[in-house]
């Protein structure tokens, strides 16, 4: 339902979308109606010619007055069963194709997650699990499962959020630049004033700006399993996640006939050392249907692991970058395998899980390329590790006031960033002292994190269960509903308030307050019942927005009102038990 009916293809991005009557004033007030015939005709044609399996509805000025994005809702819900997401329930932006496209991807999400919620209750329902089911907001925060299912696009964002959360309760702190080291990513956030600080803009997940309040995160593409390469003589680790040698070495009894064929055929390798990646045969995914090329490169593996470099002659490639692995690794039907920083850890003694041979002696083969012993690459790269790290903390502080991938850009602020790792130079050193602890979490923190805050000068806190933060995250967080309303006056002098269904407008400012506060406490208590926490206690926030006038007086623009409750989730189930 666009402004005043007026609507470019351009406007909103997302198909199959429908144009219907039904039109607001930018204050709410209504031009015309919806036609539910009209409606209840366009959601049939949508099905059986898209095959739409949930529906999105956004209008027009339905932030101040949801009216009709509800009454399109109620249409197309007894008309076709289907879930149907409002534009005003999942986005308070101002501008309606924000939230449109919000709206839009809720509804694509739902039965994705309908589907995984159906397979989390029958496991736990298999194994005798019976208790109270909640799910992690993008913000850290709770919801109940009816909840998620109607507003799946708030969970985006919400393992790492649960990560952030798990962080602040074992560490005990306040204050914090939270970092979880895992086998793919390094996940940075910032704890101020006890609360996970969030990104109002909203996360942006492939492309798609979700306007969704979420954990304000940088991801860095390193990690314990980050593929560690040589290319034209830089060492590079990350940003591709690969097995550990060592790892793999253990699964399939040894790889020493495969690391004999790298070592000699070394040579290959000055340029690049990615033919020195081993694949492996995992079990062939059902549905791929490999083509000619595929199912070469599979009969090749079934007798065992190859090298990139070794694969493609016996598939007769002419260069090892030719092989069409891209969807056997999509489909985990091959695993590709390189050095890590894991297998770097077995090298120095720090780790012990897998095949420290192994891993030592492919270590071995790229410091012969670095001219460098086993040990000496290792510790290397394992610096070059946590310097990276170091630079991503850095980035995370700077983010609060600047683009912090400027560092990137700037020349004199490389040099500058290199002068703080390298300890300083003859003729200067830079220093950053930062104010706030690091707290690491994920199961390689305890290595990496103590070096890096170092060389920022602050303290490294490692708390006991970092590893499992994830999860006491999520069983430690709250339920937390807000809702939002604003009183401003109009073109007659009376005080409407928008964000609340069918609000009237009033004659006094005192009177809008009164009526809106009631409402407002009324809405947000129902909402965060239904969010799963009896939790009956709002917190309130008022703000006035005044401007300046030439005689020194003030004129009143307007007064928002911020409602929230928040409260443990409910834990008792239906009947008392």
């Amino acid at each position: 339902m666009p402004p005043y009916g007026l609507f470019d293809d351009g406007d909103i991005e997302h198909r199959p979308l429908t144009v219907i009557d039904g039109r607001m004033e930018i204050d709410g007030r209504e031009l015309s109606p919806i036609d539910p015939a009209q409606v209840e005709r366009a959601a049939v044609e949508m099905i059986q010619r898209h095959g739409v399996g949930a529906f999105a509805v956004t209008g027009y000025a339905s932030h101040v007055n949801p009216a009709h994005e509800l009454a399109v809702k109620d249409v197309l819900r007894r008309r076709t069963g289907m879930t149907v997401t409002c534009g005003h329930e999942v986005s308070e932006g101002l501008n309606y194709r924000i939230r449109a496209a919000t709206a839009a991807l809720n509804a694509r999400i739902i039965p994705c997650l309908e589907s995984f919620l159906a397979h989390v209750e029958l496991s736990l329902g298999e194994r005798g699990v019976r208790a109270p089911r909640m799910v992690v907001r993008s913000d850290g925060s709770l919801m109940n499962v009816a909840t998620a299912r109607s507003r799946p696009i708030e969970t985006i964002l919400s393992g790492p959020a649960a990560s952030v959360a798990g962080a602040r309760y074992l560490a005990g702190v306040n204050d914090a630049i939270v970092v979880d080291v895992g086998g793919t990513t390094t996940d940075t956030a910032i704890i101020a004033g006890g609360h996970v600080r969030t990104c109002l803009d909203g996360a942006s997940v492939g492309g798609w700006r979700t306007h969704v309040k979420a954990l304000d995160m940088r991801t860095l593409g390193l990690g314990g399993d980050s593929e560690i390469a040589i290319e034209r003589g830089v060492r590079r680790i990350g940003p591709r996640r690969v097995g550990p040698i060592c790892w793999l070495a253990r699964r399939h009894g040894g790889l020493s006939r495969v690391l004999d064929w790298i070592e000699a055929h070394l040579d290959h390798y000055t340029v690049s050392t990615g033919g020195m990646d081993v694949l492996a045969l995992n079990a062939v995914h059902e549905g791929l249907a490999p083509d000619a090329d595929e199912r070469r490169i599979l009969d090749a593996l079934a007798d065992g692991p190859l090298s990139a470099h070794e694969l493609a002659q016996r598939v007769d490639k002419i260069r090892w970058e030719f092989l069409p692995l891209g969807r056997l690794e999509e489909t985990h039907t091959v695993q590709r395998c390189a050095l890590t920083p894991t297998d770097l850890l077995h090298v120095t003694g720090q780790l012990a899980m897998w095949d420290a041979p192994a891993a030592r002696r492919m270590a071995g083969l790229f410091g012969q390329l670095a001219g460098l012993d086993p040990e000496q690459f290792a510790r290397a790269l394992l610096e070059q590790f946590e310097k990276t790290l170091a630079v991503e903390v850095l980035k995370k502080q700077l983010d609060e006031t600047v683009d912090a991938d400027d560092l990137d850009r700037s020349p004199a602020a490389g040099a500058m960033v290199k002068n703080l790792l390298a300890g300083g130079s003859e003729g200067f050193h830079v220093r950053v002292k930062l104010t706030r602890p690091l707290v690491g979490i994920g199961a390689p923190a305890h290595l990496f994190l103590p070096a890096a805050a170092k060389l920022l000068e602050t303290q490294a806190i490692v708390p006991p269960h970092a590893d499992v933060a994830n999860a006491v995250g999520a069983i430690t967080s709250s339920v937390s509903v807000h809702r939002q309303a604003e009183i401003s006056p109009n073109e007659v002098g009376r005080y409407k308030i928008e964000g609340l269904l069918n609000a009237p407008t009033f004659a006094e400012l005192e009177q809008a307050y009164q009526y809106a506060t009631a409402k407002l406490q009324e809405e947000v208590r129902l909402a965060a019942r239904q969010a799963g926490t009896s939790e009956r206690t709002v917190e309130l926030t008022v703000a006035d927005r005044v401007a300046g006038i030439a005689d020194g007086s003030e004129l009143f623009i307007g007064r928002r009102l911020d409602a929230r409750v928040t409260g443990r989730p409910d834990i008792r189930l239906a009947g008392g038990e």
